[in-house]
């Protein structure tokens, strides 16, 4: 399942990544619910509680089943790789939610550290529904915020929408299954393969692995 990323990865060149937020850095798919009112970080507890009952449910194609537990706590796992890639890498991510949804899942898991403000890309504000995948128009935007080009930069998406944009941008792109049920991975591979990932991985560990081996090269 995971070639060799130096076959499409100059590692001379990349020096950011740009992640997608519900599905890939937290266990949930708002690409086909949404979920009534806000996330709220609990001060005492560090967690995110997302309200329980669906709201809206409105697939434009067949959704990668994701977890989607009620409460959002720090998976140890994307801790831990996440925090080791933002040694080596600026990071930023586009979401569709409002900016406190965002904020609170952040923190509640421990990642508002490493993903800064500046690099958190918003299409709430521009007149899209919550579940609203990013377009290529985005992720240009997201390499601009970053100041880097194209090249110099490589996307971590869950779906085959965002894997499609990103690659319609030019970026080259990694299909993150972390947060996919286990059942449902192999034909989420396929899928995310077909839409244009160069490369599927099972989670943020493998990545961390397998981009912290390259070798680094001059700034």
């Amino acid at each position: 399942m995971v070639p060799a990323l130096s076959s499409f990865v100059d590692s001379r060149r990349v020096k950011a990544l740009v992640c997608a937020a519900d599905g890939c850095l937290f266990p949930l798919d708002l690409s086909w619910r949404s979920f009534a009112g806000e996330a709220m970080a609990g001060p005492s507890t560090g967690r995110a509680r997302l309200p329980p009952t669906p709201v809206a449910s409105a697939p434009s194609a067949r959704p990668v089943p994701v977890r989607s537990p009620a409460v959002v706590r720090p998976d140890r796992s994307v801790v831990d790789a996440v925090g080791r890639l933002a040694g080596d890498y600026r990071l930023a991510t586009i979401t569709s939610w409002e900016p406190r949804r965002l904020e609170a899942c952040l923190s509640a898991t421990c990642l508002d550290l490493v993903i800064a403000p500046e690099h958190r890309i918003f299409l709430a504000g521009r007149d899209t529904a919550p579940g609203t995948e990013p377009g290529p128009s985005d992720f240009v935007e997201a390499c601009e915020r970053l100041g880097l080009g194209l090249d110099d930069v490589v996307a971590v998406q869950h779906s085959c929408t965002g894997v499609q944009s990103a690659r319609a941008a030019g970026l080259r792109t990694i299909g993150n299954l972390h947060y996919v049920t286990a059942r449902d991975r192999g034909p989420a591979a396929v899928d995310l393969a077909r839409a244009g990932a160069v490369v599927v991985v099972r989670n943020w560990s493998t990545i961390a692995r397998l981009l912290r081996c390259l070798p680094r090269g001059t700034p």
